[in-house]
């Protein structure tokens, strides 16, 4: 007889699984940051908002 449950396969299986799943979150992250760090578009700059992200100001 052979044993069904073999440790290193498990293991390989979770490390697999865990690589998966941070490559998942890093194209995710990369995904995302460029929308959340939008400036002015190229011809522009930010007139005035408060403070020294100009929040709440528009681009002109």
């Amino acid at each position: 007889m052979h044993d069904i449950f073999v440790p290193s396969r498990v293991v390989m299986v979770t490390e697999d699984a865990m690589k998966k799943l941070s490559l998942l979150g890093l194209l995710v992250v990369l995904a995302v940051s460029p929308m959340l760090a939008m400036g002015c578009p190229k011809g522009t700059h930010p007139v005035g908002g408060t403070g020294s992200h100009h929040k709440g100001g528009t681009c002109q």
